[in-house]
This record gives structure tokens, sequence and C-alpha cells, in this order.
């Protein structure tokens, strides 16, 4: 077959001519790139990252009100159709930790469940810092951080493809969501209120009132053996809370109110009676 080079001379959008079209952009190595609508190339959300700086290395805050934030998929290994999100977000000083349900990832459902996890958490928020996803890469979370409060949120974000930048909430990923919601996909949206609903009471209580956990308190070089970690005494969040100098009395003194109040043991036993109620009502719609 004869090769065609040079300027293509078809410019009919038929489709009779778009075979021969495809033959001529294959001979020639390469098609001339689309121009985007209204004369733009740049990508979405590109130029609002230039707004959000980004985090790097370690936390060294001795306050609470620094958070890590990360949505976690129950998509059941597909990812056809719409399915919940977990919102999860974890204080770096305390360790206490929200978790939210959402169907799907849109804007306005990822500000609100972060309104109402700041909401229920006993400190006011000061930074957020995130990963690239398009639930937070938005005009709406950054509004919400900078401009709907009267003390903005510092609001930053992690490397692209740099999972470890947010260590902490993707430690907690595990440790929370997964280990009580598993991978089964739920793509029933009457699911996510029943899952805030355990949430927001009896799982918040149990994970941030009774369950303790390490922290980190500093690395130490060793000659000729690899770092060493040293971690500090196991504690529960709410034990990190009262000894905060930052936090108010009277936020304190309603903790240990609620604890006084609790028992942990029927705590989880509501836990896993929600549990099956919630399982039960995912499979409904299969």
């Amino acid at each position: 077959m004869k090769r065609i080079t040079g300027r293509c001379p078809l410019r009919c959008e038929s489709s009779c001519c778009k075979p021969v079209q495809r033959r001529w952009i294959g001979s020639c190595g390469r098609a001339e790139p689309k121009q985007a609508k209204g004369g733009q190339r740049t990508k979405p959300g590109t130029l609002l990252r230039r707004d959000i700086p980004i985090r790097g290395g370690s936390w060294h805050e001795e306050e609470p009100g620094w958070t890590e934030v990360d949505t976690v998929s129950f998509c059941g290994g597909t990812v056809r159709g719409e399915n919940l999100w977990m919102v999860d977000n974890t204080d770096i000083f305390t360790t206490w930790v929200e978790m939210r349900a959402m169907h799907g990832r849109g804007q306005h459902a990822t500000v609100e469940q972060l309104r109402d996890m700041e909401r229920t958490q006993p400190f006011v928020w000061q930074g957020i810092d995130s990963d690239n996803g398009g639930e937070f890469i938005n005009r709406h979370v950054l509004s919400w951080c900078q401009k709907d409060r009267l003390q903005p949120i510092y609001y930053t974000r992690s490397r692209p493809y740099r999972s470890n930048d947010n260590a902490h909430v993707e430690q907690k990923n595990w440790t929370h969501p997964r280990h009580w919601f598993g991978y089964e996909r739920h793509d029933n949206p009457e699911v996510a209120p029943l899952i805030n609903q355990l949430t927001r009471g009896e799982l918040g209580q149990f994970v941030n009132l009774f369950t303790s956990s390490m922290k980190l308190e500093r690395k130490e070089a060793r000659e000729g053996i690899p770092e060493h970690r040293v971690y500090g005494r196991p504690a529960t969040p709410y034990a990190r809370v009262l000894g905060s100098a930052f936090i108010a009395s009277a936020k304190k003194e309603e903790l240990r109110a609620l604890k006084k109040s609790l028992n942990p043991f029927a705590l989880e036993a509501s836990i896993q009676k929600q549990l099956k109620t919630i399982h039960r009502r995912s499979r409904a719609l299969e």
C-alpha cells in the first residue's frame, strides 16, 4: 500500500472518512491533540493544588487539633457503580479518631462529614492534611477550611503517590474502618446513616475512651544496627486529652462524666449487634 505523507487532506467529519483518517494518523506517528473546551488544557484541580501547600516530613505538634484525613472504599473489590466510602480522621497528638460514612465521594458530602466530625471531637481543628483525592482537593473543602469559620484551618496535602506522608491515618484505616467493617461491599445508601449512628455513638466511645495505643516518641541512631524506635507507654485518646493543657477544663469534666457512665463490655455487645443490622441491611439489595 502506498504510504500517505504530508498534511492530511481530509477535513470531513463524516463516519466514512474515519478509517482513512486513522490510517493517515498511524502513518504520521501521532495525532494532533484535541483542544479542550474554552482553549484550556489544564487538568481539573491542577491550579487548585497550587493553593494547597504540600506538607512533608514528620509531625512535631505538641497540641491537639492537627489531623490527617483519608477515605476508605467499601467497594468489595469492584469499582462498578457507586458504593459507600468512610471518611477517616485521626488527631496526631491525641490519636483521637472519628469516622463517617457517605454514599459516593461527592464534594458537598465530604464537607458535611468533616464538619460533623469536628463537632464531635473535644478540640478545635487547627490543621488538616489529606491526600490528593478529588473528594478533598476542591473549592468546597478549601472554602470551608479558610472562609466559612472564625479560625481558619491550615489545609495541606501530601506528596502525590507517597502514602507514607499520611502514615498515621493510613494505620488507622486498618485498625478502625477495616477492623470493624471489613472489606465487603456496601452500596445501599440506607446503610450510611446506620454506620454514622454507630461511629458517633458506641463505636466512637469504645475506640476513643477505652482503646489504648502506643505513640512513637523518638528514633535513635546506633552505630552498626538499624534505626531504633522508642515508643511511649500505651494510653487511650481520652487519657491524652485529659493530659493536654490546651483543652478546656469543662470539656475534660464532660468526658470524665461520660466515661464514668459507660461500660466497655456493654458497648462492645451493642456494637456487634448494630454491625449485624448493618450487614443485613447491606445485603437487602443483593
